[in-house]
């Protein structure tokens, strides 16, 4: 036997992978006749897959071959609401029952159905009759199937152009069975034209082995050269191959690139998805591929999904922008890593900030979550999922919550640090002096008011300082209206607009100082560098901020030697323009997660937070987080 095809264990382990790192099922289903040709090894496969995940079991329909739907065992299995369903089935009645029902029952009908390449045809004419008696709707990618090879309507690959060719021509030539009915077969109906695709790189790979003359003066000769460690390329872009034959020394000749025993020459597998006008259409990012070294695909091991999940303001306009930033940066971040054995999934809930418990509570209902991160309202909790950098729209003390991680400063690291800023100060006889004023100007602060204004106390006390002076602006009026004209303003709380104010002020008021939260900082970064981009330098000057990143518009070369997340952050973000605060910090972030997902045997809530809290140093492009402990 010579196999061209990928195995069936290469098509489980690529649906599988769409289940969990594309769509991130919680309710995985799995159908299976018992008794059929691999069946028993494929489920052990998603099992053992799922597990080694983390994830939950699959829902089973698991019955004998029969003529009919198993009624009962159906009802048990759509009563667990499976969101997709794997088809392990035969070509058969009962299987076409079985996608039938699926289909139209009010438990399964929403699912996605999962199929092998040897169930697309029926899969296919089910679903097909169902749209044309009205029975069911056709939507985008309710179907998607796995492929050992490519579409012919993707000529993007030479080798599907070359089969373009030389099919129109054997059709024209009157040679095919469709040469007069359907002369464009295989782009009117994909799947025909799939599998002519698939005979087409038989014949291609037959006229390899026959222009070997060595290999044709007989049988065995011909048995034997087909064995000696061949590989075919199919006009240049479509590889088959390693095929070995049995290796006298199999342990000196595998460790120096020799396969042997293997007569499975597919290494990759391929998906494809039924859209709502009847078409199969290609991914073209969602292949499975396996070392050569590796003749089959049962011990491959799958790359662990990574969920991360984030909140999308529907009623705040500035909070929904930053959403839309921190997410861009996190996918420019997922495109630019070369995590192998990590696949991460971004999903998203939204509507009105404030209602995050329960959407949050819906969302995870459905979806395997692992870490949180973005914006959202402060009182907003995640439970046991690692909550990533939370932004508020105003700031807010550390909740002091073992499942939040804030990998910049603290409201009260950054108080403290200024007031140690404000004693070296006083000490040297710089700009700020014993007797300089300290007002503390506060908006939208709500409930963390009071604890604010008493976390500044404290650190005054603490540093023998007097005590800040106390304004709180109302929200929706300018900041400006509670700054002091003299002195040092640590302001905590800012809106649109006030960037334009407090540029104003500064420039009018030479004797003042402002100092900004990181957090206000970085929200309103944008309108606070053009602000002060219209004031002159000295004016500039006497705006402050604090932070613990490297400053993100240094490109220097001692910049990067002393920071690689740095380096890495410019090499994924050329345009020096985009540079900001809050795309290293969201690089760093994701950076920081990968760490941590490489700790673990299994990426989950559980093992994300064991990982944390057990390394006492936590680094990642040799930025070090010291002494994250549980509270």
């Amino acid at each position: 036997m010579y196999f061209l095809r990928a195995d069936p264990y290469s098509e489980k382990l690529v649906l599988l992978k769409y289940a969990t790192s594309h769509i991130n099922a919680r309710r995985i289903g799995y159908m299976q006749l018992t008794s059929a040709a691999f069946g028993d090894e494929l489920l052990a496969l998603t099992q053992r897959v799922l597990s080694e995940m983390g994830r939950d079991a699959p829902l089973l329909y698991l019955v004998p071959p029969s003529d009919t739907l198993n009624q009962t065992a159906f009802d048990a299995f759509a009563n667990g609401k499976p969101q997709v369903i794997i088809v392990d089935g035969a070509i058969d009645a009962h299987t076409m029952q079985f996608v039938e029902q699926c289909l139209t029952d009010p438990r399964t009908k929403d699912a996605v159905l999962l199929v092998s390449s040897g169930l697309s045809e029926l899969v296919y004419s089910v679903y097909a009759a169902l749209a044309s008696a009205g029975a069911i709707t056709p939507v985008d990618m309710q179907v998607v199937m796995s492929s050992t090879n490519i579409l012919p309507t993707e000529t993007s690959y030479n080798h599907i152009r070359v089969f373009t060719q030389e099919m129109d021509k054997w059709i024209a030539d009157g040679n095919s069975v469709y040469s007069d009915s359907d002369p464009n077969i295989y782009t009117t109906s994909v799947s025909i034209g799939e599998m002519m695709v698939a005979g087409w790189l038989v014949g291609k790979v037959v006229l390899q082995t026959l222009n070997r003359p060595a290999w044709t003066t007989s049988r065995s000769a011909y048995m034997k050269g087909v064995f000696e460690q061949n590989r075919y390329v199919v006009e240049g872009d479509f590889v088959l191959g390693d095929y070995g034959g049995a290796c006298d020394y199999a342990d000196v000749a595998t460790s120096q690139g020799a396969v042997c025993s293997c007569n499975q020459g597919g290494r990759t597998t391929y998906l494809k998805h039924l859209d709502a006008d009847l078409q199969l259409r290609f991914f073209s990012d969602m292949n499975l591929n396996y070392p050569n070294a590796q003749c089959g695909a049962s011990a491959y091991q799958m790359p662990q999904p990574v969920s991360l999940v984030s909140f999308k303001p529907t009623d705040n306009a500035v909070m929904s922008a930053e959403f839309d930033y921190i997410n861009e940066a996190v996918n420019a971040a997922i495109n630019a890593a070369n995590n192998a054995n990590l696949i991460f999934h971004i999903g998203t809930f939204s509507g009105a900030m404030g209602k995050e418990s329960t959407l949050y509570g819906e969302h995870v209902s459905a979806h395997v979550t692992d870490v949180f991160f973005g914006v959202t309202s402060t009182t907003f909790d995640t439970g046991d999922t690692l909550m990533m950098n939370p932004v508020h729209p105003y700031p807010a003390p550390n909740p002091n919550s073992s499942n939040i991680v804030t990998l910049v400063p603290t409201l009260e690291q950054q108080l403290f640090v200024l007031y140690a800023f404000f004693e070296y100060l006083i000490q040297h006889g710089s700009v700020v002096t014993s007797s300089t004023p300290i007002a503390l100007v506060t908006k939208g602060l709500s409930e963390s008011q009071e604890s604010v204004v008493e976390i500044v106390r404290k650190t005054a006390i603490t540093f023998g300082l007097r005590e800040a002076s106390l304004r709180e602006v109302v929200v929706g009026t300018c900041i400006v209206g509670g700054l002091h004209s003299s002195g040092v303003n640590v302001v905590v709380g800012f809106e649109t607009g006030d960037a334009v104010g407090v540029a104003s002020f500064l420039q009018e008021n030479p004797d003042a100082l402002v100092v900004l939260t990181y957090a206000d900082f970085t929200l309103y970064y944008g309108e606070l560098l053009s602000a002060f981009s219209l004031v002159s330098v000295d004016v500039q000057a006497r705006f402050y901020t604090l932070t613990s990143l490297p400053l993100w518009t240094d490109n220097s070369s001692s910049a990067h030697a002393a920071s690689r997340t740095l380096r890495a952050y410019h090499a994924i973000v050329t345009n020096s323009s985009e540079w900001n605060p809050r795309g290293l910090e969201t690089y760093a972030m994701f950076k920081f997660v990968s760490t941590l997902a490489r700790l673990t045997t299994a990426v989950n809530c559980a093992q994300l937070r064991s990982a944390l809290y057990l390394n006492s140093n936590n680094s990642t492009d040799h930025t070090t987080y010291e002494a994250i402990r549980r509270n």
